[in-house]
């Protein structure tokens, strides 16, 4: 390892995490490739975009992928990760010699990255929207009553939407309301997933 501190490698923003990878990336003279989020700008007006960056032969027998950002805030532990690692002098040079090539993805959802939410520009939350395409979509029929209680009409929430909310755990407790909040559902776009509402929501 370099003689840098652990600290280093982390970021306190997106951008930041964004510009330490490429730079480190780019000093090892990877392979990169970048995906840009046409349509968005990051919460600090920033470019959005996936990096992935390739080091090692083309032809390589063995293929060791990190990823990171996948849930959007996780991404500044993961981004941390990959940019120590391409800062590992020692590590990179055994990939070498054991012939691996390494496939960093930098911010699968980098909206949810800068924002700091779990769900991506379309509110899609990656890493359970795990669904046969092929088949009728999930349904999630609780989730029509307590789509105006979390997505209230102005925010903050008022007293009476606390009340709401309030109510509706009284109704139906906190496990069925964590149980529908978390399942996802597929009729209202514009729905819920924990991350774009209540703070309290995925506690």
């Amino acid at each position: 390892m370099e003689n840098t501190a652990v600290s280093d490698h982390f970021s306190a923003t997106y951008a930041e995490a964004r510009s330490k990878f490429l730079d480190a990336a780019d000093k090892l003279g990877a392979a990169i490739e970048t995906f840009e989020l046409l349509g968005y700008q990051g919460a600090a007006s920033e470019t959005l975009a996936m990096d992935v960056a390739y080091l090692g032969a083309p032809t390589a027998q063995r293929l060791l992928i990190l990823s990171s950002g996948n849930h959007g805030p996780e991404g500044f532990c993961g981004s941390g990760c990959q940019v120590a690692t391409l800062h590992d002098t020692d590590l990179m040079g055994r990939f070498k010699q054991a012939g691996i090539g390494l496939l960093m993805i930098h911010a699968i959802n980098p909206y949810g990255f800068s924002y700091l939410q779990r769900t991506n520009q379309d509110n899609v939350e990656l890493n359970r929207n795990h669904i046969d395409s092929n088949a009728a979509l999930p349904a999630n029929a609780g989730y029509a009553e307590l789509d105006p209680i979390v997505i209230p009409a102005t925010w903050p929430p008022t007293h009476e939407d606390e009340q709401a909310l309030a109510g509706y755990v009284a109704r139906h407790d906190m496990q069925a309301y964590h149980s529908t909040l978390g399942r996802g559902q597929y009729d209202m776009p514009d729905g819920s997933r924990c991350a774009r509402n209540r703070s309290n929501a995925c506690q």
